[in-house]
């Protein structure tokens, strides 16, 4: 059962079935979705490219008050990795229908950090790993730069 609020549960079934929709040509839209995103975040924050203090300050902030693909959205470096804590994603409730329907999932943040990371550091970085908490929408993204 659904507890998510009405337009929340409009939004799961609609990325749910643009997932199932675009078939075989889901990681090329992921990439896209992406890219539309960071092409955004980008042209409204210029100075960000190149410099990683200012993006991790205002990146997160885009990503939960522009975007307003989660609730909460925190963005932290500790050495040579970049983590990103979400809270109250939108997205994941659509990927639970898909998981109920034995549907592979799509995430189009983990593709959006990663580019928008290049084009703050100029270095490639390597998605780590999605940590999932027991609530969905929580999760714990770790890149390596």
């Amino acid at each position: 059962a659904m507890t998510e609020k009405p337009c929340e549960r409009f939004l799961a079934k609609y990325h749910s079935a643009i997932v199932k929709a675009s078939g075989k040509d889901i990681e090329k839209l992921k990439a896209k979705i992406a890219g539309e995103w960071v092409r955004d975040f980008f042209k409204s924050h210029p100075q960000e490219r190149n410099d990683i203090n200012a993006f991790m300050a205002n990146f997160g902030v885009f990503l939960e008050k522009e975007l307003c693909f989660a609730d909460r959205v925190h963005i932290a470096t500790d050495d040579n990795e970049v983590h990103f804590s979400v809270s109250g994603c939108k997205i994941c409730h659509g990927n639970e229908i898909l998981r109920s329907e034995h549907v592979n999932t799509m995430c189009p943040i983990t593709h959006t950090g990663l580019s928008a990371i290049l084009k703050a550091t100029s270095k490639r970085p390597k998605l780590i790993s999605v940590e999932k908490t027991s609530k969905v929408g929580d999760c714990y993204i770790k890149y390596r730069i």
